[in-house]
């Protein structure tokens, strides 16, 4: 009988981790290459545990070799979720004890685009948000917990987090560095069996 193994998938960095799990691993399953071939392609990605390393050796996907290939690095994609998918990096990096799997909860931060959310339109100011979320218990409840979370108790410090957001030194071309090394490394085809050592899981 076949041993079951966990699946494992090693980035470089952690910016390349969180990249992949606040925003690739979606475009995956539900966006993008939502209708990809393979059909099935998109589960031994999402059932893998995301990592990252430096070690080129530990870098790569263990226990299974994805069915197709995936160019996180294309522009058309970028236009639609780059900015998005940049600036939950850069929140996390501010506060890299925020839940990766909660990244939908900070969309006040990091939705910047035109863009309806729910049938609302936010436009990029917080003050959309705030106004909506006294009209909306859902985006109340959301927007106080968005507060605790980030540990600020006035809306005018959530501005002050946006400012560190667009100040921060990742910039797109940074991103984009990342994406491409993160397409080669998916892309690398060798089946590494069992469990990486020394390296650590995004959470």
């Amino acid at each position: 009988m076949a041993i079951k193994r966990d699946k494992y998938l090693v980035f470089a960095n952690r910016n390349q981790a969180l990249l992949y799990e606040v925003e690739m691993s979606g475009q995956i399953s539900d966006g993008n290459w939502e209708n990809s071939s393979p059909h099935d392609h998109w589960k031994c990605m999402c059932d893998a545990i995301v990592c990252y390393s430096p070690d080129e050796s530990k870098q790569g996907t263990w226990n299974f070799i994805p069915k197709r290939k995936y160019n996180f690095a294309n522009g058309e994609l970028l236009k639609v979720v780059g900015d998005r998918a940049r600036r939950s990096v850069i929140l996390y990096n501010l506060f890299p004890k925020l839940r990766v799997e909660e990244h939908h909860d900070y969309s006040v931060l990091t939705e910047t685009d035109e863009k309806d959310i729910d049938g609302y339109a936010m436009g990029r100011s917080i003050d959309a948000y705030v106004e909506l979320a006294k009209k909306d218990s859902y985006y109340k409840k959301k927007l106080k917990k968005v507060m605790s979370d980030l540990g600020v108790t006035k809306t005018e410090q959530l501005k002050t987090i946006e400012e560190k957001i667009n100040s921060f030194p990742y910039s797109s071309s940074q991103m984009k560095k990342d994406l491409v090394q993160m397409s080669k490394i998916v892309a690398h085809g060798e089946y590494k069996e069992g469990k990486p050592t020394g390296v650590k899981i995004l959470k």
